[in-house]
């Protein structure tokens, strides 16, 4: 895992010329915001040389102080499996996701995912 992260990709990313999706959660404890902002930085400049990509957050809980998971997580294609879908199949037939903010239904049910039309934090080509 560390070499992932440790590996800087920026300049084969910024080459990229198909059209690229990324899913990423808010309390992923693997990948942080960070490490996506410099994905999402590479993959912008990819883009302003004819490339495009569709960057899509789930969930909207802040992790805990306590490392507790009240929110989807590194784990969404498990976690949220018809939401992970239902965005795939958006983006591979209309070039685009969902405008839906899929998250838990915490403190109810964590197994539980919400869908919310329309309120969904998205980068757009």
């Amino acid at each position: 895992m560390e070499a992932i992260t440790e590996t800087d990709n920026t300049q084969r990313l910024e080459q990229l010329k198909i059209p690229t999706f990324v899913l990423w959660s808010i309390q992923d404890d693997v990948f942080s915001r960070d490490v996506e902002q410099k994905l999402i930085d590479a993959l912008t400049v990819a883009a302003h040389r004819g490339g495009s990509f569709w960057w899509k957050e789930y969930g909207v809980l802040t992790p805990p102080s306590d490392g507790s998971q009240t929110d989807l997580g590194h784990n969404i294609v498990w976690e949220a499996p018809g939401a992970v879908a239902l965005d795939i199949a958006s983006f591979l037939v209309l070039g685009r996701p969902t405008n839906i903010l899929f998250h838990t239904d915490y403190p109810t049910n964590i197994h539980h995912i919400v869908a919310e039309p329309g309120a969904i934090l998205i980068h757009e080509p």
